[in-house]
């Protein structure tokens, strides 16, 4: 246990340490967090062998909670109200049409069958919150620009998440899956997450009232148990708990109350602890051997995903909203992958799926 403190504390602050690389080599923090992880890895200079994608997925998932928790937390019901049409269009139809285009390149180009295809593009289909709102934090951008690009990267993972769900059923054997059936999972899973949602970020503030809350650190607590349990009811219940937590975490930061700025400071200070020790960990978890059978298609695959289709879907549902050329071209661009594919990746390793390694590796190339 002393070695595993002593290593631990080690590893923290040469992530730390990476911040000053990262700024002068201009290269995305995060993507030094996974560096930092697979350099401590089996296969790097620390060979601290973990292979866990359970134990990953697990913490990936309480992780993921707290990033898009804090991310509502600091998103304005101003920029929500302006950036809604957009935003939510990319969030939902965007993932959509990603997923099915993607979906096509990768069965044509791969050995995957075309399940394995779907449920892949499904994985790498939406954005990641901790990379856009890293990248994009402290930046002069245009704000109803900024505005549509975090609230969609915030809100797209539940409608991955939700696809991700309907495409592993077809794997089960005895489970009968239809397009219909996948429809109503998904509308399930939207309308029970968007109403506990809304439920906890009606409550949680008169809640802490009636306890009597005069603390600061007790009220963080008290979003804390609130984060959790409102993404575990809407789980329980078969609704999207990342949803959930997302609509509460926008309610709440909207309100006046006691300490509010502390709170949200609190919360931030957290997510970085979990966007570190996440990306660190899902490094570890990464064979950086096995990446270079995959360099190819890898290679070839982002350009398909990542910039042509990305620029297709994107054009294509923002011709009806007033978006001139060249900030169009900026939220195609803006497309940024993170920890959430890799995340949705190891579910395909814990259910046991054939090509379930291939696809983490390639899962892991594009996103890097």
């Amino acid at each position: 246990m002393e070695k595993f403190i002593l290593i631990f504390g080690i590893i923290l602050l040469i992530s730390l340490f990476s911040i000053r690389i990262s700024k002068k080599l201009e290269i995305p923090l995060l993507i030094m967090f996974l560096l930092v992880g697979m350099l401590a890895g089996s296969e790097g200079i620390g060979r601290i062998y973990f292979d866990n994608a359970l134990v990953a997925q697990n913490l990936g998932t309480i992780a993921l909670m707290f990033i898009i928790f804090s991310g509502g937390l600091e998103t304005k019901k101003g920029d929500v109200k302006k950036s809604l049409y957009p935003s939510g269009t990319l969030a939902t139809l965007g993932v959509l049409l990603t997923a099915g285009l993607s979906g096509v390149a990768v069965y044509y180009l791969t050995d995957f069958t075309l399940k394995e295809a779907l449920l892949f593009s499904a994985m790498v289909s939406s954005t990641d919150a901790a990379a856009v709102m890293s990248i994009l934090g402290d930046s002069k951008l245009k704000k109803d620009i900024k505005s549509v690009v975090e609230i969609e990267s915030g809100s797209n993972d539940p409608m991955a998440y939700a696809l991700i769900l309907f495409l592993l059923s077809f794997f089960k054997e005895g489970e009968s899956t239809s397009i219909v059936t996948g429809i109503i999972f998904l509308l399930k899973q939207i309308t029970l997450g968007a109403i506990i949602g809304y439920i906890f970020g009606v409550v949680t503030l008169p809640l802490a009232n009636y306890i009597k809350i005069v603390r600061e650190e007790f009220l963080t607590i008290h979003l804390i148990a609130i984060l959790f349990i409102c993404f575990g009811l809407a789980t329980v219940l078969d609704g999207n708990g990342f949803l959930a937590i997302y609509i509460a975490g926008i309610m709440i930061g909207n309100k006046k109350f006691n300490y509010k700025l502390n709170s949200i400071r609190n919360m931030r200070l957290i997510t970085w602890f979990m966007q570190i020790g996440m990306f660190v960990m899902l490094g570890l978890l990464v064979f950086p051997s096995q990446l270079l059978g995959y360099i190819f298609i890898g290679s070839l695959l982002s350009v398909i995903m990542i910039i042509v289709i990305r620029m297709l879907v994107v054009y294509s549902l923002l011709w009806p909203f007033k978006f001139n050329y060249k900030e169009k071209f900026f939220i195609s661009w803006a497309g940024l992958k993170g920890a959430v594919p890799i995340i949705f990746a190891t579910m395909a390793i814990t259910e046991g799926l054939p090509n379930a390694q291939g696809m983490f590796n390639l899962t892991f190339y594009i996103v890097v």
